[in-house]
């Protein structure tokens, strides 16, 4: 005897799905109301808790002519919105839902689960996102307020960018902006996703549009962090401003054009974020494998705290040829046998330095270094009003003594 199962979606028209059952893992297909006239009024489709969007269009169609499009609200992932145009009859958001999940790691079985989908947004003048490793694109949504200026740019009527494109638009403005919300999903073949993330991994980003101080970005996979950021299409000091690693993602390498710069492109080599056993407190919290550090001003300079080696300094600085002369390379780094710090900028015209520091995996050495009572002495402060010296404690120490080294207070 043969069973033959087939899977149905439901099919259900509301706007607020918080009170809807729930059904198995059959996914769940939701319909807005219809909004108002007015231009910029939306219809929002909401998944039920524990569901998120994996589809969303403008089910009344007439993006381009009638409709600004569609996203998936980057704040909340359980929410897929429809907006109506200048003279638009009103938009429908239709939404298909789909569990949320935490899986295990392939890559790290004891350590935290990993979200099934991850929600990406851009705006700006030419947004774009892309899936990181390990995760394949199953939904990209474009949106811009000004009706029409998504024509011509790879969106259909219901606000969707097909699967097999990249999920970005060009040719729009900073003022008149357009945006893209992207879906992505794990890939549920596992050994593909070992073999694409599984080990250390080089990003590249896309070219940078040629405007000055845009970006090219390159993000590590879920799980992974920058251990590399460079700009890989080089002409720093005379086309690029530099590259940093994000001071709030360290899965971000970001490379910045200069003006009348070619566009830049980012490159990143990921290695796998981990926490390790404290090696001086067994019994106590464990300890990141990675910190990055990050500091911004006249004289802006990081420096590893003890247990940690520098393995990468980036500087950047959003006024072309700031770094000349200051030891960053061509492709924005500070080479690893040198202070990750530049000077001779001011508080107007600034420059940022961004450092990653790895653990020393010489577990005696650590624990020389460490695991006892230490004094760390800070840098001394360049000669301006209120500039300062900083003396840091290693990860796990706090200050128990503090004074300005030098005197003259």
């Amino acid at each position: 005897m043969i069973f033959i199962f087939v899977a149905v979606a439901l099919e259900i028209a509301v706007v607020d799905s918080t009170s809807l059952p729930i059904v198995g893992n059959q996914d769940i297909v939701l319909v807005g109301y219809r909004s108002s006239l007015a231009d910029d009024a939306e219809s929002r489709a909401t998944c039920p808790l524990g569901y998120v969007v994996s589809h969303c269009e403008v089910q009344s169609g007439l993006v381009h002519t009638r409709s600004d499009g569609a996203y998936v609200d980057p704040s909340n992932g359980r929410v897929c919105a429809a907006v109506n145009g200048a003279g638009g009859p009103g938009v429908v958001a239709r939404a298909v839902c789909s569990r949320s999940e935490q899986v295990t790691d392939p890559c790290n079985s004891g350590g935290p689960d990993l979200p099934k989908f991850i929600n990406l947004h851009s705006r700006g003048p030419a947004p774009g996102v892309s899936c990181p490793l390990g995760y394949r694109q199953v939904l990209c949504n474009a949106m811009s307020p000004w009706l029409g200026l998504l024509t011509n740019k790879g969106v259909d009527t219901k606000g969707i960018i097909s699967n097999d494109r990249s999920c970005a638009v060009s040719k729009c403005t900073s003022s008149n902006w357009c945006e893209v919300t992207a879906v992505c999903k794990m890939n549920e073949e596992l050994q593909v996703y070992r073999n694409d993330v599984c080990s250390e991994k080089e990003i590249g980003g896309q070219r940078s549009i040629l405007e000055d101080d845009t970006k090219s970005r390159a993000t590590c996979p879920v799980g992974y962090v920058v251990s590399h950021c460079e700009v890989q299409s080089g002409l720093v000091h005379t086309r690029s401003d530099g590259a940093y690693v994000d001071p709030s993602n360290g899965r971000v390498c970001a490379a910045v054009n200069g003006a009348g710069g070619p566009g830049v492109v980012a490159r990143a080599v990921c290695s796998r974020s981990e926490q390790v056993t404290d090696p001086c407190n067994s019994g106590g919290p464990d300890l990141p494998k990675f910190i990055n550090l990050h500091s911004r001003g006249p004289a802006p300079g990081v420096s590893c705290p003890l247990g940690y080696r520098q393995v990468l300094c980036n500087a950047m600085s959003p006024w072309l040829g700031l770094l000349t002369n200051k030891g960053v390379d061509t492709k924005g780094i500070i080479s690893n046998d040198r202070s990750c710090a530049v000077s001779k900028c001011t508080s107007s015209n600034w420059c940022e330095v961004t450092a990653v520091c790895k653990m020393n995996e010489e577990l005696q050495v650590y624990r020389n270094d460490v695991c006892s009572e230490k004094e760390i002495g800070g840098q001394r402060s360049i000669l301006e009003d209120d500039t300062k010296s900083r003396a840091t404690c290693p990860v796990g120490y706090v200050v128990s003594h503090c004074e300005v080294q030098s005197g003259l207070v």
